[in-house]
Formats: C-alpha cells, sequence, structure tokens
C-alpha cells in the first residue's frame, strides 16, 4: 500500500540525534502541525517506512534481522563470514542507530498523541491508539536491546530506559529503574488495546498492541498476564496448518492468514529494495549451524521451507508478529505457572502442524536435556526441563530469521559461547560475553548529563 506523504514543516526536523537531541534543540523557525491532516501525514511517513521496509525503526526490516542473527549462534561463523558481523562485539557503535531511530519515533508519536488526546472525531480517534501503539512498540524495542535481562530480584535497581512520555524540548530524564521502565512499556501499550481500534488504517489495531502487550509481559515474566491475552490471540489467529504456513513463509508482500502485523509490505522504494536484497545476500552467505538443522526432523515442513542441502537460508526475512509466537509463548507460560499438560498440549498442536505423520510427545517421550547446549537455564534461572527445553528448541526451529533467537538466548541466561574463525589467515576466537546481549546506549546522551549513566560493561570502551 502506497501512503501519500503530505509534507509538513514538522518533517524537517524530525532527524534528531536520539534521546539527547529531542531534549535539547530547539526547532528554530519551525512549525508544528496543526490539523488532523498534517498529523496523518507525520503518522504516515512512519508508516510508510514500516511498509516499504526502509528504515529500523518500529518493526525492523531485513537488514536489522540479518544483524541479530549474525549476532546469535543459528548461522555458522566458522564455516563462512560473508558480509555479516562475526559477532555482537564488532557492532557496539553501529547500534547507536537503533537507540536515536526509536526515540525520534517516539517523538513523533508523543506530538500526535498530545494534540489528539482531546479531539472527538474518527480520525483523531484512529490517529491516538496508533500513536500509542507505535510508541510502545518502540519503548519495547528499546527495551530489549539497551536492558538487562528482566530479573524480578534486581529490576528495581538495574537501569531501565529515559521515559520521555511528553513532548517537551528542554526535558532531560534521568535513566528510570528497570521495573518502572517494564510497566511503563505495559502501561502505553494497554491504553492503545483499550481503544479497541479495529480499522487497519494506521496499521496498530487493538489485535497488534495486544500482540506487543503479551509481549511486554511475557518479557517481564509476567505469566499469568502473557498467557490471558495469547489465549484471546490464539482464538483470532489459530496455528496454522502447513499447507497455510507454506503459504505464509513464501509471502515476499501480502499480510496473510495467521500474520497480526507486519513490516514490507510494498516495494516502493529503491532504499528497501537495495537494503532487501543486500540481506538476503549476507544470510545466505552464511550457513545454517549444524545443532540448528539437526532439530528439524526429516518430516518437518520448515526443513525444506527454510534451508536447503547445503544449510543455506531459503526463508524471507521479513519481520512480523504472527501466530506461532503467540502459541510459543502460551506453552511457556503454562509451564511456568506449573500446567505441564496444557504446556505440552500447546507444544503438541504446533508440531502436529509442521511435521507429518507427527507422533505427539508424552511427558515420558520427550528428549532427555541436551547438557551441550548453548542454553541451560530458563528465564527464571532455574535448570532446563525436559519440557521447557522441548518450548525452548521448538522455538528456536519455528523463529528461525524472524529476529528472535538473539533475545532468547539472552531472556534465557545471556549465555557466554564463542566462534573461530580465519580473519585474513589468521584463526581468532570471538567470545559474546553476557553484557553483550545489552547494547551500550547513545554515547552524546551519557555525555549530556553525568547521570544518564552508560550500560555496563562499555565505560572503559565507550
Amino acid at each position: 500500500m502506497n501512503r501519500n506523504i503530505f509534507i509538513v514543516s514538522v518533517m524537517a526536523c524530525t532527524v534528531l540525534a536520539g534521546c539527547r537531541q529531542y531534549l535539547d534543540v530547539k526547532p528554530q523557525g519551525k512549525v508544528l502541525p496543526e490539523t488532523e491532516e498534517e498529523f496523518a501525514a507525520v503518522m504516515n511517513y512512519r508508516l510508510n517506512n514500516i511498509e516499504s521496509g526502509s528504515y529500523d525503526d518500529v518493526l525492523g526490516n531485513a537488514a536489522l534481522l540479518a544483524q541479530y542473527e549474525a549476532f546469535a549462534d543459528d548461522l555458522d561463523a566458522n564455516i563462512q563470514i560473508g558480509n555479516l558481523p562475526i559477532y555482537a562485539g564488532t557492532q557496539f557503535n553501529s547500534n547507536y542507530g537503533l537507540y536515536t531511530g526509536w526515540y525520534e519515533v517516539i517523538k513523533d508519536c508523543n506530538i500526535i498523541a498530545e494534540n489528539m488526546a482531546d479531539k472527538d472525531s474518527d480520525e483523531a480517534r484512529l490517529l491516538l491508539a496508533a500513536a500509542r501503539g507505535m510508541k510502545g512498540v518502540c519503548y519495547y524495542n528499546l527495551l530489549r536491546n539497551y536492558c538487562k535481562a528482566y530479573d524480578p530480584a534486581t529490576a528495581s535497581e538495574d537501569p531501565g530506559l529515559c521515559i520521555v512520555d511528553h513532548f517537551a524540548m528542554d526535558e532531560a530524564p534521568a535513566r528510570s529503574d528497570l521495573e518502572t521502565t517494564v510497566r511503563f512499556v505495559i502501561s502505553t501499550l494497554k491504553s492503545s488495546a483499550d481503544m479497541h481500534v479495529t480499522d487497519a488504517k494506521y496499521m496498530f489495531t487493538e489485535d497488534v498492541a495486544d500482540a506487543y502487550l503479551a509481549k511486554a509481559y511475557f518479557w517481564g515474566e509476567q505469566w499469568q498476564n502473557a498467557l490471558d491475552i495469547c489465549e484471546d490471540l490464539a482464538l483470532k489467529y489459530p496455528i496454522l496448518n502447513m499447507q497455510d504456513f507454506e503459504t505464509m513463509i513464501s509471502s515476499e508482500y501480502e499480510k496473510t492468514s495467521g500474520v497480526i502485523v507486519r513490516s514490507r509490505i510494498n516495494d516502493n522504494s529503491t532504499v528497501s529494495s537495495s537494503t532487501y536484497r543486500q540481506a538476503v545476500s549476507d544470510i545466505r552467505s552464511r550457513p545454517l549451524n549444524g545443532d540448528l538443522v539437526r532439530l528439524y526432523s526429516q518430516q518437518d515442513i520448515r526443513r525444506r521451507l527454510y534451508f536447503d542441502s547445503d544449510r543455506k537460508n531459503l526463508k524471507i526475512p521479513v519481520a512480523r508478529v504472527r501466530e506461532g509466537e503467540i502459541y510459543l509463548m502460551m506453552a511457556e507460560c503454562y509451564a511456568h505457572l506449573g500446567n505441564e499438560g496444557e504446556a505440552l498440549r500447546v507444544l503438541n498442536e504446533i508440531r502436529a502442524n509442521r511435521i507429518e505423520n507427527y507422533v505427539p510427545y508424552t511427558m515420558e517421550t520427550l528428549p532427555e536435556v541436551d547438557g551441550s547446549a548453548v542454553i541451560t537455564c530458563d528465564a527464571t534461572g532455574a535448570p532446563l526441563t525436559k519440557l521447557m527445553q522441548a518450548i525452548l528448541n521448538e522455538r528456536r526451529m519455528e523463529m528461525y530469521l524472524e529476529g528472535d533467537r538473539w533475545f532468547e538466548l539472552k531472556r534465557n541466561g545471556s549465555p557466554s559461547f564463542w566462534v573461530i574463525t580465519d580473519q585474513i589467515g589468521i584463526f581468532q576466537k570471538y567470545t559474546t560475553e553476557p553484557y553483550m546481549y545489552t547494547f551500550p546506549i547513545n554515547k552524546d546522551d551519557v555525555d549530556l548529563k553525568d547521570y544518564i549513566i552508560q550500560n555496563e560493561g562499555y565505560v572503559e570502551y565507550l
């Protein structure tokens, strides 16, 4: 869908450098939008970026998915490097762009929300719900990338985000704590979902807000809250059968059944096309990790759809939220809540729709825990059970190349792992340390105010 972008003067000052400039630079001679048409233009500008897959903001694009895959362990860096980063430690400075990009979108969302909140028209209501939803998604992205994995025991002390809840150029908030940040992300997404918008004109409907709300609850280990939403969404987006799953996975642009929201639903820009093609090439240059390949049985449809006989990628890199993730969250929530029977039922339902002639697992036939696996504990820090390992393995297989595995590693213990690779004729070992799962925040913000602290592990380098 091509969107008509009505250019207003606010767009001239939309490219600001992160939270710092958002808070500290006055737009000399610029005029903020005033009419609903002008606010709609700002929203359409952001949505067009999502739909064309041009930029990393909000849902993400193919290049961002490729980067996350390079950081994680699903692609084999020991065999061939190509153009992908070797590991997360090589990308400290480049990750500033994500930080600044998400805060730029938050700025626009705050401008829209504050001006639409007091208007009674249907258009204003749609814009308000979209602004709240988009803002919540951006804060969720910032949370996962720039804060530690959630631990209830330390969340009130761990650093959170700089929370900017309204448009104020002269305000420079410190970082909140992680517990406060998670509550804020949840309340922002809930404020969008509670508007019960079904009109997809501005993409961020109630279902989209609910899906990200479930993800935020899940990240914050609020298992029952996450489960309640996932159960409702599963009624609307049931697990796809094999034929519909293949249609969804093979769709380059169409938002098929089973998909709640996705990026890249048109190809109307040279930027999106070149970025996409380069990302596809980069991902294919590195084969899938043998440990991942061995998880797929020969009867698994994903084996045919995801990679070829040389372990080279076949899957289309698309940022999306879909039924498979909802069901996987359901299974894990049931397990954490002690309902192993329901967790196993949901796990078997997923597998029955991915594996031909599938024989359901029972608690007795679940594979033994693999002591050599990278993940050795669950999100709560408990040693893996056979059921939890099966759920996490299923998630790894289902969500390959959808920007998920890096955060699953982070969420489940932030384990160290390493690769040895040949660089200019010299073999070198690269280790992903636990602190690297949390990216450094923008150095400009730290330099601006001494009370905005840098993340652990980066102070001596930046």
